[in-house]
């Protein structure tokens, strides 16, 4: 049985995905709406990408699941078995990050 700190932090990176799932959905919905057209404007056929809205959620995701007392870290001390599924986990949080500061 896992002990009460690590229920606390999976209870923490659950509200995190959460929030990260909440903010997922509003910019695919800000990418679906149809593009305002103003007259002469040059961005009017370009939908305009919220991606910065993700960067606090994603931020705090990562922090929890990475961070020196992160579940990564817990699961790999107890269960090193999915060592290569965390470093890949790690290597795509570093592109979405890359990706998402980019916009």
């Amino acid at each position: 049985m896992p002990a009460p700190a690590d229920n606390q932090a999976f209870v923490a990176l659950r509200m995190r995905r959460a929030e990260l799932r909440e903010s997922k959905s509003a910019l695919e919905q800000a990418l679906a709406a149809p593009a305002a057209r103003t007259a002469g404007s040059l961005d009017a056929a370009r939908p305009r990408c919220p991606c910065r809205t993700l960067q606090r959620p994603f931020g705090n995701y990562v922090a929890i699941a990475k961070g020196p007392h992160g579940i990564y870290r817990g699961v790999l001390s107890t269960t090193p078995r999915p060592t290569g599924e965390v470093a890949r986990l790690t290597r795509d949080h570093v592109e979405i990050k890359d990706l998402i500061d980019q916009r």
